[in-house]
């Protein structure tokens, strides 16, 4: 490896273990009776599951093995910008975020709902760390790719 930063945040670690305990230990739980509105968030909470299942294994498998934890340039490294790569410059951290939205909705759970901005936070800083070693590396091509990709989410962010 050329550079390192990581592995992963630590404040990222912690924040997944104490929604691990959040869920574990049953806090936080909305007692809603059943009606259309909380079955419609739970529901979105399901679906947001399905994009997970799909991005992560395919942001892995894109990356095979420049994907390591927490942002490195690795000696051989190539800027990636297929597979999802085409679609946003972080789809790993995209389904990060929604790992954290769809547990908060799924299970309905106003603790992993506050919790949620935090692991926003941890996914944006994390992402900036990436971005710095890349355009460091590959300076021109990156602000090309940059400029035509958003973050996280096509069309959105």
């Amino acid at each position: 490896m050329d550079r390192k930063i990581g592995p992963l945040p630590t404040p990222m670690m912690i924040l997944n273990v104490a929604a691990l305990v959040v869920l574990l230990v049953g806090i936080g739980g909305i007692s809603a009776a059943v009606s259309v509105g909380w079955t419609i968030l739970r529901l979105v909470g399901v679906g947001l599951s399905f994009y997970c299942l799909v991005m992560l294994p395919w942001t892995m498998r894109t990356l095979d093995h420049f994907g390591v934890p927490g942002a490195a340039l690795l000696h051989d490294h190539e800027l990636v910008t297929s597979g999802p790569y085409r679609l946003a410059r972080h789809p790993g951290h995209s389904a990060y975020i929604a790992i954290w939205l769809e547990t908060a909705l799924g299970t309905l759970n106003w603790l992993l709902l506050a919790l949620f901005s935090l692991g926003v936070a941890g996914a944006f800083l994390s992402s900036r760390a990436v971005e710095k070693l890349l355009h460091q590396r590959f300076d021109r091509e990156y602000e090309e790719y940059a400029g035509r990709t958003n973050r996280f989410y096509p069309g959105i962010w």
